[in-house]
């Protein structure tokens, strides 16, 4: 999928920017404009980011027959995003407002339920700056 990441400096507030929020209102990130169509897509949302990639270029973020091997990447996938993600950003938060005890809390019941939560972060990020063949590739999945 040919793209062109565009960087936002949150500490600047360009996320608040009026151009940025005439594509995105929330101000958040990420935003993906497809504009390879006649009318100009305009996805807000991380998971149905991924999702879209998935169907631009079947078979390469995730096998594209579906079956057990496409659905044990997405159950791998929003587990990790349920269970690893948004747990980790709450507990930055917390962290960040002063409350670093309640953090520990998300922290310890997120490892507690998956040992592999500790060590996941990192793989993570490096499957996704190389671009994978795979969503979840081995260093999660043990494949």
């Amino acid at each position: 999928m040919p793209y062109t990441a565009r960087l936002l400096n949150l500490r600047a507030l360009e996320h608040r920017a009026p151009a940025y929020l005439a594509l995105n209102p929330a101000g958040k990130v990420p935003t993906l404009v497809d504009s390879t169509s006649t009318t100009v897509r305009v996805i807000n949302q991380a998971n149905a980011i991924i999702q879209f990639a998935d169907a631009w270029a079947p078979g390469r973020l995730a096998p594209a027959q579906p079956g057990p091997g496409r659905d044990k990447v997405f159950d791998r996938y929003f587990y990790f995003v349920t269970d690893v993600i948004a747990p980790g950003h709450a507990a930055f938060f917390l962290r960040k407002t002063g409350l670093g005890d309640a953090a520990a809390v998300i922290d310890l019941r997120a490892f507690s339920a998956d040992p592999r939560c500790k060590s996941i972060s990192t793989p993570w990020i490096r499957l996704v700056e190389r671009h994978s063949t795979r969503f979840i590739g081995s260093p999660y999945s043990g494949e």
